[in-house]
């Protein structure tokens, strides 16, 4: 081949081949703003970036679980956890390490998180190990492990252990906020917590659907005095309340147990249980 034929494919190949040979970054901005977006986007519950930055492949461990968890409990989580209307406080990495490994990454780090839902906030903060692989032109993020230092639940992103407990426990306590709102007469309060096809089991009407149940409800709280709700039980995507609804005279008290199902973290049936005979009497 003459020489001026191998100059000129040189030329045209050399893109290629350093296009080949390109691989991740050795700096470490565009990872660890990769791993903020992760943190970030499960808090406010956005699924699409989650689906973009954690790959079907992933893999979770946290401390103390047996169970694996993988991509579809993390959307699930994200999206039950902005539904009850979470929204993140603080999120800070006091302590970062990173090691690279070709287009593979591992950071190391301690974190502390703080949330906020129904007005009341909670911290969590641990340590972290999280995989990070160079693909496509990005980084994505296809497993954690955690260890939280904390002996109580929060809802940390990266542990969907904790998260699983904490929204069964928010579960009790969304429940209970319902009932709240209903003593404070805070309609809005109560179509928050309400799933849009929720059905509403009583002795008395079976309801389906937010708009129906609201109306039932608005009609309702023009009778009551006051709500006290007495106890709460929770498993996995049901809560049972106890309370005394009063109604003044002549109804007087009554006393109601309430079998509430979640889905996506909204209420999507409530079963009431009480004594119909006080009311066939008015």
């Amino acid at each position: 081949m003459p020489r001026i034929f191998r100059v000129s494919a040189a030329i045209v190949m050399l893109p290629v081949l350093l296009s080949s040979l390109a691989g991740a970054s050795t700096s470490n901005d565009e990872l660890l703003k990769a791993r903020e977006m992760v943190w970030r986007a499960w808090f406010a519950g956005d699924t699409k970036t989650l689906e973009e930055l954690v790959p079907p492949e992933t893999i979770v461990m946290s401390g103390g679980e047996e169970k694996w968890k993988n991509q579809a409990d993390v959307l699930r989580t994200a999206a039950e956890f902005h539904a009850q209307g979470g929204t993140l406080v603080r999120l800070e990495f006091p302590r970062t390490e990173v090691q690279h490994f070709g287009d593979v990454a591992t950071v190391w780090s301690s974190y502390v998180v703080e949330t906020e839902v129904d007005g009341k906030r909670s911290s969590d903060s641990g340590r972290v190990t999280e995989i990070f692989v160079w693909q496509h032109g990005r980084w994505t993020n296809p497993g954690w492990h955690t260890d939280s230092t904390n002996d109580h639940n929060t809802y940390s992103r990266r542990d969907p252990k904790q998260g699983e407990q904490s929204m069964t426990q928010r579960n009790a306590a969304s429940a209970e906020a319902y009932y709240k709102a209903m003593n404070d007469k805070d309609l809005a309060g109560m179509e928050r917590r309400l799933h849009p096809d929720v059905r509403l089991v009583t002795p008395m009407e079976d309801l389906t659907g937010k708009a129906a149940v609201l109306e039932a409800a608005k009609r309702l709280m023009s009778h009551i005095k006051s709500i006290e709700v007495h106890a709460k039980f929770e498993s996995e995507d049901q809560a049972m309340l106890t309370y005394n609804m009063d109604f003044g005279e002549p109804i007087g008290v009554c006393r109601v147990a309430a079998l509430m199902t979640f889905k996506d973290g909204l209420i999507v049936r409530n079963e009431l249980f009480f004594d119909t005979r006080p009311f066939e009497k008015n």
